[in-house]
């Protein structure tokens, strides 16, 4: 358990790859705090506070499998089927989910390509090293006309986009 995560894991397959377990929620509380900057998640009200403090619930079964998969059941809760080998890259993985996380916490639902667009784009851009240049190859956007996350969250039109 740490400040914002309960890891509750099961390892089926031993390998060299069971310590993973060991930094996990380090990685995780690091990951959340680069989302959460990348973001902008910052409670403006008491209200806020309250919704970004439970903790996030992570099921994680760690097997030989041909198959991993994440599913989220409930905005507090995840679980994770992953094979290390099969998905060397789990924690950009988790970093999608992770970045669901405080986005619904805070302003509910949004239209699934929305919802699913945030996430995508936190995924890649709130690593320390990402570079929207090369997110943006090859688009004519203007990242400069892009308003905060958070103020196109609270315009009356989201949950109509």
């Amino acid at each position: 358990m740490s400040r914002r995560f309960l890891l509750h894991y099961y390892i089926d397959f031993h390998d060299e790859d069971d310590a993973l377990f060991c930094s996990f929620l380090e990685e995780s509380e690091q990951i959340c705090d680069q989302v959460e900057q990348f973001a902008q998640i910052e409670p403006k009200s008491n209200q806020g506070k309250l919704l970004l403090q439970p903790r996030f619930v992570c099921f994680m079964v760690k097997n030989h499998s041909s198959r991993t998969f994440r599913s989220m059941p409930d905005p507090q809760v995840m679980f994770y089927l992953m094979d290390t080998k099969q998905d060397p890259d789990y924690m950009r993985r988790f970093r999608h989910e992770i970045a669901h996380w405080p986005w619904r916490r805070l302003h509910n639902e949004a239209p699934p390509l929305f919802q699913e667009g945030i996430a995508v784009y936190a995924e890649l851009m709130s690593e320390p090293s990402a570079d929207v240049s090369d997110f943006l190859t090859g688009s004519s956007l203007d990242v400069k006309e892009v308003p905060p996350l958070c103020d196109m969250a609270l315009t009356e039109n989201f949950l109509g986009a």
